[in-house]
């Protein structure tokens, strides 16, 4: 099942900068599965849903299911930009239903990463989060 937004779908393109951020989750409780989802943000920063499906289980075949039809709704943006965790699944899939379109690394998940490898260390997660939140390149330098 594939569902998406039309009037969201209409504000993304219209409005909102080109970025997409997708995941997906486990559903829980009498019905199991995965839901995928696609949403932007406005902007003040709030969460914009474009698309959401639900398929058995996230893989290969189902990202691109999902990338297909979002493509249906939201066509060739030029400089799209897609953001996600690390599932290589979604990686290949946007690579080969959206061939132009960049992919970012979700920063929530790239600071787990480095938590998970180096220990948990506020000085670290501060020092991260000025790191992403740098707009320009002197900044970030």
């Amino acid at each position: 099942m594939f569902h998406f937004y039309i009037l969201q779908i209409r504000a993304f393109k219209r409005f909102c900068r080109k970025v997409i951020i997708m995941d997906g989750a486990h559903l829980k409780g009498d019905f199991k599965g995965t839901i995928l989802h696609a949403v932007a943000m406005d902007g003040n920063n709030q969460v914009l849903p474009l698309a959401h499906g639900i398929c058995k289980k996230e893989s290969g075949l189902t990202w691109t299911w999902f990338l297909e039809k979002l493509y249906e709704c939201v066509g060739d943006c030029q400089e799209l930009t897609f953001v996600t965790d690390r599932v290589d699944a979604i990686r290949v899939s946007i690579e080969n239903v959206f061939p132009h379109a960049h992919h970012g690394l979700c920063a929530f998940h790239l600071l787990g990463n480095i938590v998970h490898k180096f220990g948990k260390n506020d000085k670290t997660k501060v020092l991260f989060w000025r790191l992403v939140k740098a707009y320009k390149r002197n900044v970030f330098e």
